[in-house]
């Protein structure tokens, strides 16, 4: 099955190893033309991550950087934006199956560290972890620079009654 996803590094973990290692990913043209359909975006000038690699026994420790630069549309005036990254990260993956939904919340304290991702097989995809991260560096709502959103005047007088205002009106001819 071909991966379902624009930006694809296959590692074994076999090739990862107890000190760590350094190694760059750079999103080809291709790629990072796949990932601005993905996205989204209305382009994506560079797409660099330089991740340190370890592994410990099934557990992979990855941290990284991912420098790109990203142009999105302003949500306000529709403009292009463009978003500079560089965006540090620590990820854990943990070889297992995944877990099946429990009934019962799993309580996270604040500062307590999140549990690994889960991943099958013999290895792991850092391209899939270094999309992740990307699309949590993206700013979600652009704006281009002194763009505000201002409410027109008369919107408000465009705005349909609340289905309550309908009861209310009739709880006032029920009491004459």
């Amino acid at each position: 099955m071909p991966d379902a996803h624009p930006f694809t590094r296959h590692l074994a973990l076999s090739a990862i190893s107890p000190a760590g290692g350094e190694r760059e990913f750079a999103a080809t043209d291709s790629e990072r033309a796949a990932i601005v359909e993905e996205f989204g975006l209305v382009e994506l000038r560079s797409f660099v991550a330089h991740v340190n690699l370890r592994r410990s026994g099934d557990l992979v420790t990855l941290e990284g950087r991912i420098v790109a630069e990203a142009v999105q549309s302003c949500v306000v005036s529709l403009q292009p934006v463009v978003e500079r990254i560089d965006q540090t990260f620590t990820r854990r993956l943990m070889r297992g199956q995944p877990a099946e939904p429990s009934t019962v919340a799993e309580t996270i304290e604040i500062g307590e560290e999140d549990p690994p991702d889960v991943f099958a097989g013999d290895s792991i995809d850092v391209g899939l972890v270094l999309l992740e991260e990307f699309a949590l560096a993206l700013d979600p709502y652009p704006r281009a620079p002194g763009v505000e959103f201002v409410v027109p005047e008369d919107a408000a007088a465009d705005e349909p009654d609340s289905p309550f205002a309908v009861l209310k009106s009739l709880g006032k001819s029920d009491a004459t």
